[in-house]
């Protein structure tokens, strides 16, 4: 037991062993807790491209805004991309929290 007496705890993720006080309140080192960090803002923002650019393409074919009301679709298209983005990066944390992931090497 060190110093502190937290001790030694395995990370959930890579299954190494750190100093309690180097794991988060899941139990994963900070380089497993960083790759899902990035891939999880990787899959919000591609999912959030995707519906913001079905919504400008339901904009253009489907409500065909006049030239002087396009400047307004601006705010709905960036406030849909912004909460699709989180949301996503959200369920995607929580899959590769319940799944792990593999560390990078090199």
């Amino acid at each position: 037991m060190s110093s502190s007496g937290w001790g030694q705890a395995e990370c959930q993720s890579c299954h190494a062993l750190y100093p309690r006080s180097e794991l988060d309140r899941y139990l994963w080192c900070p380089d497993c807790a960083t790759s899902a960090a990035r891939g999880a803002r990787r899959w919000g923002r591609v999912t959030a491209l995707a519906v913001a650019m079905a919504l400008v393409l339901w904009i253009v074919l489907a409500a065909r805004p006049g030239p002087q009301f396009r400047i307004f679709w601006v705010a709905p298209v960036l406030v849909t991309y912004l909460l699709v983005a989180r949301i996503a990066q959200t369920i995607a944390m929580g899959v590769y929290r319940s799944r792990g992931v593999e560390k990078q090497r090199g």
